[in-house]
């Protein structure tokens, strides 16, 4: 039942009315047609935005500590106070995303467990090393769609026939079109749209799974 109130909420149905098998095309269609201004499109935006902020403000202060600890791991009077520093650090943080990715993705993370024993430190510490990337890369993704699918929705109020052939801030060259290109071409933006709105929320779900599996309960200590 747990599996099919997810369903309906990705859907925007009520779970109440989610059962197994009930999901129908008709609902999908209008899920999709939903997409760019449903709330979960949006919080999905916010979610992957917040993440990328925060690994840009955190990525160089976890990676400070990770350092210092290092330097001071030859004295035994230092390095263990500085590693336990940069434990407690990395587990302050995770409460922060914990947060986030619950009110804005939608998961709840739970806390890990005893069991996950001497690999816990290594997990937190190591989601605020690869969060960073990670989520730098599919908000590049996200950018390069929506900015490509916006030249193609403005298209038709260019003064000029031309299209730009644009990846990031590289202009690769321009296509000549006719009027009936033109119109083509925006009504491939529209469609653009409603694809861009699945994967603005794939892109978000990615990066809640990279906080579910280093931030929460191991799979071992889930199994126990």
């Amino acid at each position: 039942m747990g599996d099919a109130g997810k369903q309906a909420r990705d859907l925007g149905t009520s779970p109440a009315a989610a059962v197994p098998g009930s999901v129908r095309p008709a609902q999908v269609a209008a899920a999709i047609l939903r997409g760019p201004v449903c709330s979960r499109t949006w919080l999905a935006m916010a979610s992957l935005a917040v993440s990328l902020l925060a690994g840009v403000c955190l990525f160089p202060l976890i990676t400070v500590a990770l350092l210092v600890s290092g330097a001071l791991a030859g004295f035994p009077g230092a390095g263990r106070p500085a590693f336990v520093g940069t434990v407690r650090l990395s587990e302050r943080l995770a409460r922060f995303d914990r947060w986030r990715v619950r009110r804005l993705a939608g998961e709840d993370i739970g806390p890990p467990v005893p069991g996950d024993g001497a690999v816990l430190p290594l997990r937190l510490t190591g989601y605020q090393l690869v969060r960073l990337p990670a989520a730098a890369a599919l908000a590049f993704l996200a950018y390069i769609w929506w900015s490509n699918t916006l030249v193609l929705l403005l298209l038709p109020l260019s003064p000029q026939a031309g299209f730009p052939i644009v990846f990031s801030s590289w202009r690769l060259g321009e296509v000549v079109l006719s009027p009936g290109g033109v119109a083509l071409w925006f009504a491939i933006g529209i469609v653009f749209v409603f694809a861009g709105a699945q994967i603005l929320r794939a892109a978000a779900a990615i990066d809640a799974g990279l906080a579910l599996a280093l931030l929460g309960p191991s799979r071992l200590s889930s199994e126990v």
